[in-house]
């Protein structure tokens, strides 16, 4: 029963404007084969991140964080959630050689299955009204 408490509290958390918190599970150890970067350069926005690709997201990254870093050390990651109000940029690659990924995502929702192979880069946004993100 606590399980499904916790799944309902971060789907209720998911759904306010933004993310915020340090709710974080923890992920099984492994080599770091990637990492989620939250770039606060647009908006300054914890983003909901995950590792299993079972769950909307897994724990809550804060800007300027990576999912390598503390409080979270994730080897890997592979999903992204953005809270509702909100959008993002996704980038690939590595600090210095980023590309655009693919076009922004909206608000509540996010990607999952992210390659393990690639870094990622995150630039959450204020979106422009509730149907659009610019």
């Amino acid at each position: 029963m606590s399980r499904i408490r916790t799944i309902a509290a971060r789907f209720a958390l998911a759904a306010t404007v933004g993310l915020t918190g340090s709710a974080a599970a923890a992920a099984p150890a492994h080599a770091a084969t990637n990492y989620i970067y939250n770039d606060p350069a647009l908006h300054s926005v914890g983003i909901g991140v995950g590792y299993s690709g079972e769950h909307l997201y897994e724990g809550i990254l804060e800007p300027g964080k990576r999912t390598s870093q503390a409080p979270l050390y994730w080897g890997y990651a592979r999903t992204i959630f953005i809270g509702a109000g909100f959008c993002a940029q996704l980038w690939k690659g590595s600090p210095g050689d980023w590309a655009r990924a693919r076009s922004d995502i909206k608000g509540p929702g996010g990607e999952s299955n992210l390659a393990l192979n690639t870094n990622w880069r995150v630039v959450p946004y204020k979106a422009r009204s509730s149907s659009s993100c610019v």
